[in-house]
């Protein structure tokens, strides 16, 4: 039976945890047998930009005619006449038609709509956020025999660990 231990450093910042697990790695330790956990999360909000009024026409338009898309489908699918010579020709052709036709009107739709909310709207456009998760501290665990905790314990304290148990 092997004499198994632990050590656990901690950092503040996720790059030297990382690369602690790395080092650790290329010494002998099994990947499965180390751990990175991040201790005291919090998220924060910073501001990434604005919603501009073109913004706000590349997705309502986009919306439109993708609505207008399928609906045209269902709807050419439904009331295109079934007779006639070349029926599957005829039928495919007055479908696509449908589809393209319910696309462009919903799409302008769209385009107006977001132009007619952006000219009623504010003038500066809206804040867009970007949520960061962030951590204060990394706490890096490494499991292994008595021998390989030993070495560990070398690398751990010359990688610059505010602490080592």
């Amino acid at each position: 039976m092997q004499n198994n231990a632990a050590i656990i450093s901690t950092y503040d910042r996720y790059p030297d945890a990382d690369a602690a697990v790395k080092t650790l790695t290329g010494a002998g330790f099994a990947l499965r047998n180390l751990g990175i956990i991040g201790d005291g999360h919090h998220t924060e909000y910073r501001l990434a930009g604005w919603r501009e009024a073109g913004d706000r026409i590349k997705l309502w338009s986009l919306g439109g005619v993708l609505c207008g898309g399928v609906g045209g489908l269902f709807l050419g699918a439904i009331f295109t006449p079934t007779t006639g010579d070349d029926f599957m020709l005829n039928y495919f052709a007055a479908v696509t038609v449908c589809i393209i036709e319910a696309a462009t009107a919903l799409g302008g739709l769209g385009l107006i709509a977001a132009i007619a909310c952006n000219a009623i709207g504010r003038k500066n456009g809206n804040f867009r956020y970007e949520r960061v998760t962030k951590a204060n501290s990394y706490v890096v665990i490494a499991r292994g025999t008595r021998d390989q905790t030993d070495r560990g314990k070398a690398i751990v304290a010359a990688m610059c660990s505010k602490e080592e148990f």
